[in-house]
């Protein structure tokens, strides 16, 4: 669940809404120097469904018993935060082998500060759960692929510039969805970029332009301006007596549609 104050109130978007936006901008993205997404099918699917794991605590999120307050994505202990992941990317897994790689890449770099590309992220590497789901789950990276590399069609899209490239893709629409859902600031720079594999990256400066428009440059996708949607809801209040209050509210609530402008 991802939890944004709003004065007295709070904006709740879940996590697989949050992940579906994400995959609005994948679908789209592709344009100058950023080239469109390869293989295009399993991309969008990985971007779709990497926070699949969470879907029990979408349909039953809980409150921090010291504050009252709906618990955030990025507040949840690591033992339960890491079996979300575990049973998210076994499922990915087992419907599309590329985008079960893709989104267990993702896992990983969630404990790892993105492999080292974001290191302003929390850094949980010498938490036992972690450590645990890291050893498991580096060795499916593995065999996800020599086992991709055998099959002819997705052979190609196995080697290490385009599995590099794709992962760093999926995390600029992860990136740019929690901007949009959660942090929402007046200016802020993402990078690395992917361009295409082997090549460069970029960086992407947004700037918020009204409630719901952002500029972004240089601007990604191919469909200039770009409207994308998620839907949210809106409590009166971010204190809470207890979890069957808080989910009482949260399913009374109107689930109502953010709609997003993204411009060159």
């Amino acid at each position: 669940m991802i939890v944004r104050k709003l004065g007295k109130k709070v904006q709740l978007v879940t996590q697989n809404d949050h992940a579906e936006l994400s995959a609005q901008m994948a679908a789209n993205w592709g344009s100058g120097k950023f080239g469109a997404l390869e293989p295009y099918n399993e991309m969008v699917l990985a971007t779709l469904l990497h926070d699949y794991g969470w879907h029990m605590w979408d349909s039953t999120p809980e409150i921090d018993q010291r504050t009252r307050q709906p618990i955030n994505f990025n507040e949840l202990d690591y033992r339960r935060h890491t079996g979300f992941y575990a049973e998210g990317v076994a499922r990915v897994s087992d419907l599309n082998t590329y985008a079960g790689l893709i989104d267990v890449m993702h896992a990983i770099g969630l404990y790892t500060q993105r492999y080292g590309l974001y290191p302003n992220m929390p850094n949980p590497g010498a938490q036992l759960p972690v450590q645990e789901f890291l050893t498991k789950h580096r060795g499916m990276r593995e065999e996800m692929i020599r086992k991709l590399k055998t099959a002819r069609k997705l052979s190609r899209y196995a080697e290490e510039d385009f599995v590099w490239h794709n992962y760093k893709c999926l995390q600029i629409f992860d990136v740019l969805s929690l901007y949009l859902c959660w942090i929402m600031t007046p200016t802020m720079k993402v990078s690395p970029v992917p361009t295409t594999p082997g090549s460069e990256d970029a960086e992407l400066t947004i700037k918020k332009v009204g409630a719901e428009r952002v500029k972004i440059s240089p601007y990604p996708f191919r469909v200039d301006p770009l409207r994308v949607v998620v839907p949210a809801r809106t409590l009166r209040s971010f204190t809470f007596e207890g979890n069957e209050e808080f989910r009482a509210k949260f399913y009374e609530a109107e689930r109502k549609s953010l709609d997003f402008e993204l411009m060159a």
